[in-house]
C-alpha cells in the first residue's frame, strides 16, 4: 500500500536535497584573477587583453579578501571613451571597481543564494558573484552557471512534485479502497446487528410468552393448592362426623344387648322386645362396619391430599425458580438487545466517518488532477 512521507522522512529528503545542491553550486565555482585594490587601471586592462576568456576581475586585500569586482563589459565602456585612458591609467583598479558586488560565503543555501542575486539591481542582474570561505577568496558564480542552476532546480523541483503528486494520488487511491471496505464491513455490520436485533426480539417474545404461561401455571398451581387444603379441611370435618356416628353405634349396640338381657328376664312377655333389640344390634353392626369404611377411605383420601399438596408446593417453588430463570434469560436479552443497538450505533457513526473521509480524499484528488492538468 502506497504511504505519504511522514514529517521525519519530508525533512531528511529536504536536509539530503540542501547538501546535494550546497554541492553542486559548489561544483559550479569557477576561478578568476584576484588583484591588490593598489593595481592600476593599466595593468588591469592588460590582464583582460592578454585572457579574451576573462570576464571580470576580483578586487582583495592583502588577506585574500575580497572587497570588490570589476566587470569586463562595463570596464571596457567605461575605458572607451576619449579621455579615459589618460585619465585613468594610473589610477588604483579600486577607482572603477563596484564595491556593491554580491559576495557570498561558500555553504549557504541555494536558494538563499538564488534570491540573494535574484535581488541586486538590474544593472548588476548578469555580473558574477564573488565566493569566500572563511572570509578568503575562492572563486566566482557566473549568471550563465546560476540561470543554469536555477532551471536544474525547477525542473527538480517540478520532477519532485510529479512524483509527490502521483505517491499522493496512489495513497489517496489506497485510502478510498480500504474507505470503501471499511463502509463495505460497516454495512455487513449493520445488516448482521439488524438480524441480530430481530433473533433477539423474537427470543425476548417468546420468552414473554413462556413467563406469562409459567406466572398461569404458578397462579393455578396456588389456586389448587387452596382448593386442595379446603378440600382436606372438609375431609377432617367428615372423619370427625364419622368419629361421632361410630361412637352412637357403639352406643346403640350397647343399649340394644342391655335390651336382650332383659327381654330375656322378662321371658314370653319380652319376646317382641328382643326382635326389636336383635334388629337394633344388626343395624348398630352395619353402621359400625359403614364407619369403619368410610373411615378407611377418608384416610387414604387424605393420604393422597397430603401427596397432593406436598407435590404442590414442590411445583410451586420449581415454578417460581423457573421464573426467576426466566426473567434472568430476559434481563440477559435486554442486556443483549441494547448492547447490539450501541453497536449498531457505532457502526452508523464508523460509515459517516468513512463516507466524510471518501469526500475529502475525493476532493484531495480532485485538486491532485487540477494540479497534473495545469503542470
Amino acid at each position: 500500500m502506497t504511504m505519504l512521507l511522514t514529517k521525519m522522512e519530508v525533512r531528511r529528503e529536504g536536509a539530503n536535497r540542501q547538501s546535494i545542491m550546497k554541492r553542486e553550486y559548489e561544483d559550479l565555482i569557477q576561478f578568476a584573477p584576484i588583484i591588490l585594490a593598489s593595481t592600476t587601471i593599466e595593468e588591469a586592462e592588460h590582464r583582460f587583453r592578454e585572457d579574451g576568456s576573462l570576464r571580470c576581475l576580483v578586487i582583495g586585500n592583502e588577506h585574500s579578501e575580497p572587497i570588490g569586482i570589476v566587470m569586463r563589459e562595463r570596464f571596457h565602456e567605461k575605458m572607451s571613451k576619449r579621455f579615459s585612458p589618460a585619465l585613468y591609467y594610473e589610477k588604483p583598479i579600486v577607482r572603477v571597481m563596484d564595491n556593491e558586488a554580491l559576495i557570498v560565503e561558500c555553504g549557504i543555501e541555494t536558494e538563499q543564494l538564488l534570491d540573494m542575486s535574484a535581488s541586486r539591481s538590474e544593472e548588476r542582474m548578469y555580473d558574477s558573484i564573488v565566493v569566500t570561505r572563511g572570509g578568503k577568496y575562492v572563486g566566482i558564480l557566473t549568471s550563465k552557471q546560476l540561470s543554469s542552476l536555477s532551471n536544474q532546480i525547477r525542473l527538480e523541483a517540478k520532477q519532485k512534485e510529479s512524483e509527490v503528486i502521483t505517491s499522493t494520488r496512489g495513497a489517496l487511491h489506497s485510502i478510498l479502497t480500504e474507505t470503501e471496505h471499511v463502509r463495505q464491513a460497516s454495512a455487513d455490520g449493520k445488516s448482521h446487528a439488524d438480524r441480530m436485533i430481530d433473533e433477539t426480539l423474537t427470543g425476548k417474545t417468546v420468552l414473554d410468552q413462556v413467563s406469562s404461561a409459567f406466572q398461569q401455571v404458578s397462579i393455578r398451581v396456588e389456586n389448587q393448592a387452596r382448593q386442595t387444603k379446603k378440600l382436606t379441611e372438609h375431609t377432617t370435618a367428615v372423619a370427625d362426623a364419622v368419629s361421632v356416628i361410630r361412637s352412637w353405634s357403639d352406643s346403640c349396640h350397647m343399649l340394644a344387648l342391655n335390651a336382650s338381657i332383659e327381654a330375656a328376664r322378662a321371658g314370653e312377655h319380652g319376646r317382641g322386645f328382643e326382635v326389636v333389640a336383635s334388629e337394633v344390634r344388626k343395624l348398630a353392626s352395619l353402621t359400625k362396619a359403614a364407619t369403619e369404611q368410610i373411615d378407611e377411605t377418608l384416610h387414604q383420601m387424605m393420604e393422597a391430599l397430603t401427596l397432593t399438596i406436598t407435590t404442590g408446593d414442590q411445583a410451586h417453588s420449581e415454578v417460581n425458580t423457573t421464573l426467576e430463570g426466566l426473567n434472568a434469560a430476559l434481563s440477559k436479552f435486554e442486556q443483549l438487545f441494547r448492547a447490539i443497538a450501541e453497536n449498531r450505533n457505532r457502526l452508523d457513526q464508523v460509515d459517516a466517518y468513512a463516507a466524510r473521509m471518501a469526500v475529502t480524499a475525493n476532493e484531495a484528488n480532485r485538486q491532485l488532477q487540477t494540479m497534473s492538468a495545469q503542470d
